[in-house]
């Protein structure tokens, strides 16, 4: 697998770092946080079985030449 849609990914790395360190400090409750990790985590794997089965949508990683 290889990176099909960079910003996606990146949106997903910030967003993911962003929320864990908000459970660390004490500004997000981790009942609060945790399901938002789920659901990020969730779409990239999501992402990445839909870019192995070949979907056609624009997906977070995308199948690299040759893969099946």
């Amino acid at each position: 697998m290889k990176i099909g849609n960079p910003t996606k990914a990146f949106l997903l790395l910030v967003s993911l770092i962003c929320i864990t360190g908000l459970i660390i400090s004490g500004k997000v409750l981790a009942e609060a946080g945790l399901p938002i990790i789920t659901y990020i985590v969730g779409y990239g794997v999501g992402n990445g079985i839909g870019a192995k089965q070949g979907s056609n949508s624009p997906q977070v990683f995308e199948r690299a030449d040759g893969q099946e």
